[in-house]
């Protein structure tokens, strides 16, 4: 990847709550363990009992995350993740994810993660944290959503 569009997206990567209080220093090292990637509308990104090997950061487009019957139970939008439920644990996935849009993001894959982990313990701290802060936000909006 070029270092212009490395160093855009390390802009970019600090806003993301996943990096929440990394400096860019660590943003351009997970950064480095990431892939492009792309779906188009329609696609199929995680099916329901699919390996969770894989944390989606999404930069552009629109991606619902529904139940097992196809009922919608979240929806994603630029700058936030998909994924990071399986991919800190070792169950397989317990949603299917569909993009409504085309989009677009990185993707890091669970064994990189840990890599990370273990070269930058303190790194990996902050990650988890982050990971456990999101699912923590997503489970209350889910709740708050059913109260309603």
């Amino acid at each position: 990847m070029p270092d212009g569009n490395r160093n855009s997206l390390t802009d970019l990567l600090v806003r993301i709550p996943l990096f929440d209080s990394l400096v860019p220093d660590e943003c351009r090292r997970v950064l480095a363990s990431c892939k492009q990637v792309s779906f188009s509308k329609d696609d199929v990104i995680f099916e329901v009992g699919d390996p969770g090997t894989r944390l989606i950061i999404l930069l552009q487009g629109s991606v619902s995350v529904q139940s097992a019957n196809g009922r919608e139970i979240g929806r994603h939008e630029p700058i936030d993740t998909i994924g990071e439920m399986e991919i800190a644990s070792t169950q397989p996935r317990h949603a299917r994810a569909v993009a409504l849009t085309d989009i677009s993001g990185m993707m890091i894959f669970q064994n990189d993660l840990e890599s990370l982990f273990e070269k930058d313990p303190g790194l990996g701290v902050k990650l988890l944290r982050n990971i456990v802060n999101s699912l923590a936000e997503k489970l209350a909006a889910n709740i708050k959503l059913k109260d309603v």
